[in-house]
């Protein structure tokens, strides 16, 4: 909130100050003093019209250069300049802004890729190949070489084909095909490749299999390939969607917010209790709103590639005492009870692990009686920790676990009907566990409760 002529910063909220790249000591300096690369870009320029004016201005992914710890750096953001009035005109000017930098890049990357990808896109015939077991000879067929790139008369062996697979795949597919070869399993892939000569970017779909036909004849491994370009495109399209539509919401949300907590400041001042405690019960449903859509943000990047690990050691059992309290806090309605496990130490992201646990509790209070105890536990097993979440609800029919972790997927029944959700915590869950290289599973019986578990690495014990 900028007050007066000389935009005062009379209040500044902590994402606020993470925006401007800059501390509560700015809080009561003019806007342009504290802030001055702002100035320079006509920033200043903008608040000073809709302060004289009364006409409130909405900047859309705005590129800006923030100096942040000593240094520029470059961001993309949606803002509004909000002219608050009295009799006598504009007193204030509230600002409201979200970061999209990450967003916007994304897109923008998302767009060169559907560039290449649009130039890739060709039949969906089936190549099929060959591996002679014994002499380790690679047969291609024709339509396998043409969707490498290669002509039906080239050579193309298999070293050469792996070699074309994207760098962030390869290794996957070589274990896959060893494995399969080493013990004779099926394996079934989705890889991207960079097609020989023109460099664009391709999805193939790889099936295969060892098979031993008599104990007389050799083994030999074999499978198809088939161009699924077109899905991944349309697959692409659905997640912008997904990620537009989230994004669009998110604007109206933060200026929501930001009202409420105005109001909440306000109204603590003159110590209207009331007014505060249903402005932070309405701030509590706004909040809710915004991890529905960094949900589906999170979907949207989780299939673009775009969600990292960022990678630490750290005490686990410490971590799930603080998510579950900050449960106990938010989720009044049950007693959600830690069973302590010893310290364990663990190498993984920190922060998308506890999304999995908040993820675990949450369903399991959506999913039981109100008052009812829900249990977080871990403990070692085999060099994993395993983590559990027990609840006292009403349990899910095994036909409809097969379903729990995939995306958009919700139990439809009479239990079911009055409970609010997309699908997409577990199916989050699911795909944050397969990154960590872990295991995610459910024990259930209809009437008698649900146990959520999730393994990862263990690093340490003390």
């Amino acid at each position: 909130m900028l007050t007066g002529p000389y935009k005062i910063i009379e209040f500044a909220n902590d994402n606020m100050l993470k925006i401007w790249g800059k501390d509560a000591a700015i809080i009561g300096l003019p806007h342009h003093i504290a802030i001055p690369e702002l100035g320079e870009q006509n920033f200043g320029a903008l608040i000073e019209k809709v302060y004289t004016s009364g006409i409130a201005f909405k900047g859309h992914e705005q590129k800006a250069l923030i100096i942040q710890n000593g240094v520029v750096t470059k961001g993309y953001y949606n803002f509004v300049y909000e002219p608050i009035k009295d009799d006598q005109g504009v007193t204030s000017i509230l600002i409201i802004a979200d970061d999209v930098t990450e967003e916007v890049r994304t897109r923008k990357q998302a767009n060169r890729t559907s560039q290449m990808l649009n130039m890739a896109i060709e039949s969906a015939e089936l190549g099929t190949w060959f591996f002679d077991i014994e002499s380790l000879e690679f047969f291609p067929s024709t339509k396998l070489k043409s969707l490498f790139g290669f002509q039906a008369a080239d050579l193309m062996p298999y070293t050469k084909a792996v070699d074309f697979i994207s760098a962030e795949y390869r290794q996957e597919v070589i274990e896959a095909i060893s494995s399969a070869l080493k013990n004779g399993e099926r394996y079934d892939l989705e890889f991207p490749i960079s097609v020989n000569e023109t460099g664009c970017i391709r999805w193939l779909r790889a099936t295969g299999n060892l098979s031993k036909p008599d104990a007389d004849k050799p083994s030999y491994f074999s499978g198809i390939v088939m161009d699924v370009t077109a899905r991944k495109l349309d697959d692409q399209r659905k997640n912008d969607f997904i990620a537009m539509v989230s994004h669009e919401l998110k604007t109206p949300l933060t200026s929501l917010k930001a009202y409420v907590q105005i109001l909440i400041l306000k109204a603590s001042k003159v110590q209207d209790d009331y007014a505060v405690g249903a402005l932070n019960k309405a701030e509590q449903q706004i909040n809710k709103m915004t991890n529905l859509i960094k949900g589906f943000l999170d979907v949207a990047r989780l299939e673009a590639g775009k969600i990292n690990l960022n990678i630490e050691a750290f005490n686990i059992s410490e971590l799930i005492q603080e998510v579950v309290a900050d449960a106990n806090e938010i989720m009044s309605s049950h007693k959600i009870i830690f069973l302590p496990c010893k310290e364990i130490i663990v190498n993984a992201d920190k922060d998308k692990i506890a999304q999995v646990i908040t993820n675990f509790i949450s369903n399991a209070v959506k999913y039981s009686a109100r008052g009812k105890n829900i249990f977080v536990s871990c403990q070692e097993h085999q060099g994993m920790i395993q983590v559990s979440v027990k609840d006292e609800g009403i349990g899910i029919k095994s036909q409809d676990i097969d379903k729990l972790f995939s995306r958009f997927s919700r139990l439809e029944n009479s239990d079911t009907q009055t409970i609010s959700g997309f699908g997409i915590g577990l199916y989050l869950c699911a795909e944050i566990i397969k990154r960590h290289n872990g295991q995610i599973w459910v024990e259930s019986e209809p009437g008698a409760g649900s146990t959520f578990h999730f393994s990862i690495q263990q690093l340490s014990t003390t």
